[in-house]
């Protein structure tokens, strides 16, 4: 038998162990031994609720390759992160950069409007620190930055549905300039923006061979509502470090839905593209009614395999080539969302 078909037959065996009631698995093992079994229906769709995901860009060393990583901690608590990194450099006035995406409104909010993460707070050495933060905004390919200054826009209205700017008759013709680009036009008698931004953030360091660098936000998870037997594919193996067998762990779940809420994070831990040394993980789960115990899975040094039920405290963990640490955490749910 092929590695490929164990693997399904493995997985196939998890799905029915976790989500079917212990008596309802009892009378089929006894009919088993008389009639065959039914075919499986084919998994339905994701669910509604299902979104995508807004990392935190990676950081970068500024002058280029002047900042490096020595080791990390990241602390996950109710969608609130944070990375505490040692850094070593040996520059004077040296500085990390941070660009944010490139986003603008499109029609519709998505469930992450504030790509900008304002919310960002960062400690050198654990004191606050004065960050030179800016932004760059664009219509097409024109930067349209100094425009938005001298019409003293707010370069997030893009985060606003709808993102309206009020006629103001102190800039009218900066908000002409805008309009005659397409970069706003007219609704009513105010306007809608239509620019792009994105937020660049220089985070100045001491001129000190060693230092910590602790950065807060909140996380921008893939948040995906699916059937027991989606969770399992290629990507997430090698991602999270997942296999069918690992994934029994999750059949101590005692619940009869055939739903599950996946969420995925990844989480920056590097510098310029070269990951720490070491990474250690701290999750903090919270529960409601609605949820079962969370299921953490992400990948111990050297591409082990972790699974952790509950609170994960301090565990090594290993990174992606670039740094990035992914962690997946999985919860059956009583109910599918509505639409």
């Amino acid at each position: 038998m092929g590695s490929n078909q164990s693997a399904r037959l493995v997985l196939s065996a998890f799905c029915l162990a976790l989500w079917v009631p212990a008596g309802a698995l009892a009378s089929r093992a006894l009919a088993s031994s008389s009639a065959a079994e039914p075919p499986q229906a084919a998994a339905p769709p994701p669910l509604a609720g299902s979104h995508g995901a807004v990392p935190l860009p990676e950081l970068q060393s500024d002058p280029p390759n002047t900042v490096t990583p020595r080791t990390s901690a990241v602390t996950v608590i109710a969608g609130h992160v944070s990375v505490e990194l040692s850094v070593a450099t040996t520059t004077d006035n040296p500085a990390l950069l941070l660009t944010g995406p490139l986003f603008g409104f499109d029609g519709s909010l998505p469930p992450y409007a504030e790509r900008q993460f304002p919310e960002l707070s960062i400690r050198v050495d654990d004191a606050s620190i004065l960050t030179s933060d800016r932004f760059e905004a664009f219509f097409g390919r024109r930067n349209i930055t100094n425009f938005l200054r001298q019409a003293d826009l707010d370069p997030w209205i893009i985060t606003r549905n709808p993102p309206v700017i009020a006629a103001d008759t102190e800039h009218q013709q900066s908000l002409k300039a805008l309009a005659n680009m397409g970069a706003i036009e007219p609704v009513g008698e105010d306007f809608r923006a239509k620019w792009w931004a994105r937020r660049i953030l220089r985070i100045p360091l001491k001129n000190l061979p060693q230092q910590h660098v602790q950065l807060s936000f909140t996380a921008r998870p893939m948040v995906s509502f699916m059937a027991a037997e989606q969770l399992y594919t290629a990507a997430r193996a090698k991602r999270y470090c997942l296999s069918p067998h690992q994934l029994v762990k999750l059949r101590h779940v005692t619940t009869a839905t055939a739903w599950l809420e996946v969420i995925e994070t990844a989480i920056p831990t590097g510098i310029d593209g070269t990951p720490p040394a070491s990474v250690n993980l701290t999750v903090q789960t919270s529960l409601d009614d609605a949820k079962s115990v969370i299921t953490t899975f992400f990948c111990g040094p050297h591409g082990k395999a972790m699974a952790t039920k509950g609170n994960v405290v301090r565990e090594a963990a290993d990174v992606d080539d670039s740094g990035s640490l992914h962690v997946l955490s999985v919860a059956a749910v009583s109910a599918p969302p509505t639409p």
